[in-house]
């Protein structure tokens, strides 16, 4: 309890010697390797994170927070194909979630084949419509359209989601 206080207060060094602690105590609690995970993610050490994830998903394997932090960490690692088995997995445990769908898409336009790239379009398109006011649906949408070489429009739509956040399309 006291590392993911410290994890979200961002006193790391801490964090780092009660995630120490508690994983010596019990390497098997779920919820500690969760933390680790997220400990580890905040220090960029991918490699751990990886290994906290895959732990945590080893002890509750329909976990969506497990699932998610290890879509997350291979998005980190470059690893698009497992980040979207990762995010599929999510979205069949909880279907309609924002997160889940949003990488779902970041990670399909990655891709070098053309159907998922058109795929993660579908989904961020979608997750634009169903979560207007949510500027990372529009972000997501400009980055998979920049990925698919749709410039004009997604210079557009992200002029229109700097402009609804406040932003200065210019800068």
């Amino acid at each position: 309890a006291l590392a993911e206080l410290y994890v979200q207060a961002g006193n790391l060094k801490q964090a780092a010697s009660f995630v120490k602690q508690a994983l010596e105590a019990d390497p098997e609690d779920f919820k500690t390797r969760i933390v680790a995970t997220r400990w580890a993610v905040e220090v960029r050490d991918f490699d751990q994170a990886r290994q906290h994830a895959a732990q945590a998903l080893k002890l509750n394997s329909g976990s969506p927070e497990a699932i998610l932090l290890s879509g997350i960490v291979a998005m980190f690692l470059e690893d698009f194909d497992s980040a979207v088995k990762h995010f599929q997995a999510l979205i069949l445990v909880s279907p309609g979630d924002f997160t889940a769908t949003d990488n779902l898409a970041l990670a399909l336009c990655q891709q070098d084949n053309e159907a998922d790239r058109q795929l993660a379009l579908s989904y961020a398109q979608l997750n634009a419509q169903r979560f207007p006011q949510r500027p990372e649906a529009a972000a997501t949408l400009g980055w998979v359209l920049l990925r698919l070489d749709r410039v004009d429009e997604a210079e557009k739509v992200l002029r229109g989601a700097a402009s609804a956040s406040g932003l200065s399309p210019n800068a």
